[in-house]
C-alpha cells in the first residue's frame, strides 16, 4: 500500500505534504546560508523537533538579526543532568536542537523583551 501511494503521488506529478514541507525548508535554509536575510526574522516557541525545522532555527540564530526563542529552556538545571538528559526528558527535544545547531546551553542568552 504504502509503494501504492508513492506510485500515485508520481503519476499525479506531485508530492507528499510532509515531503514537500522538508523540501521547502531545506531551499530556505540554502537561500538564507547564501544570503542571510537582512531584516529581523524571530522563530519562537519551536523546539526543532524535526530535522528539516531544527536546521532552520540553526540558521535563523545565525542570521545578523536572527532571534530564536526557545520554549521553556532549563538553564538552571546542573551541567552534569543536562549531559544525561535523553529523548525521554521534557529537556530532550531542546537539549537535541542545540547540539544539532552546535550551541552550548551556557551560550543561550535569557529574553528580556523589555530591554529590547
Amino acid at each position: 500500500m504504502l509503494a501504492a501511494w508513492g506510485e500515485r503521488l508520481a503519476e499525479l506529478g506531485v508530492m507528499d505534504v510532509s515531503a514537500r514541507r522538508v523540501a521547502v525548508t531545506r531551499r530556505l535554509i540554502e537561500r538564507w546560508e547564501a544570503g542571510p536575510p537582512a531584516g529581523v526574522v524571530v522563530a519562537a516557541g519551536s523546539t526543532g523537533s524535526t530535522k528539516a525545522t531544527a536546521d532552520l532555527l540553526a540558521t535563523i540564530s545565525r542570521a545578523p538579526k536572527g532571534l530564536v526563542v526557545l520554549p521553556g529552556l532549563d538553564r538552571s538545571l546542573a551541567d552534569a543532568a543536562w549531559a544525561q538528559i535523553d529523548d525521554q526528558h521534557p529537556q530532550g527535544a531542546l537539549s537535541r536542537l542545540l547540539l544539532r545547531a552546535g550551541i552550548e546551553r551556557g551560550e543561550v542568552r535569557p529574553w528580556d523583551p523589555a530591554a529590547d
